[in-house]
């Protein structure tokens, strides 16, 4: 059984985190009026992003939720990477490996930013098209919509399967890390198909 496949089967929940305090909610909502609409998740903090994404807004959703996941997974493994690089791995050869796995994740890991910012924007151009008065074009607002989630899984498999090659390879000490990575990516490739699936329902 490949890695990829061990890392997709379900996991027991755990237990749920506590929900934010009323006041920090209400803070987040002041914030999100004074700001410009446009999303931004490289600017955003994380404690930020998960208390928009708590509140009763649009965006950002469950797409923008997977492509932050798969940016968590992007870094971790080369997180891994970067200490899979000792003298010993340059003696092996590993080092040359973790350094070109590393650096692609790396770059990933800021880009998947983007694919959450992507993921927001096609969904309000999406909403857009329920309204009464929309004149514009409906099946080009669906298709982009469905084209980002899909994308995201398939740059999730290959992340996988970069993360795969490398972990023979990985510094044992930090095996614990890229596992991180595999799982968390496993993870977002899952979340967004399941939002591929529910786009082509509404479709």
């Amino acid at each position: 059984e490949d890695t990829f496949e061990a890392a997709l089967k379900p996991h027991p929940h755990h237990a749920q985190p506590h929900a934010q305090p009323r006041d920090a909610m209400n803070k987040v909502i002041d914030r999100r009026r004074s700001l410009d609409a446009q999303p931004d998740a490289r600017r955003t903090t994380l404690f930020d992003y998960v208390t928009d994404l708590a509140g009763k807004t649009p965006t950002p959703g469950g797409g923008g939720a997977a492509a932050i996941a798969a940016g968590l997974g992007c870094a971790a493994g080369a997180m891994a990477c970067a200490y899979s690089q000792r003298k010993k791995d340059q003696a092996s050869g590993a080092a040359v490996v973790a350094a070109q796995t590393g650096a692609t994740l790396s770059n990933a890991a800021a880009r998947e930013l983007d694919a959450a910012d992507a993921d927001a924007k096609a969904y309000l151009a999406l909403q857009a098209t329920w309204k009464k008065d929309f004149h514009g074009n409906k099946s080009e607002a669906q298709a982009k919509a469905l084209a980002v989630p899909q994308s995201l899984v398939e740059r999730c498999a290959r992340h996988v399967a970069a993360l795969d090659v490398f972990y023979p390879k990985c510094n044992p000490n930090i095996l614990s890390d890229a596992k991180v990575g595999i799982h968390l990516l496993a993870g977002a490739a899952r979340a967004a198909f399941a939002t591929v699936l529910v786009g082509v329902e509404i479709k």
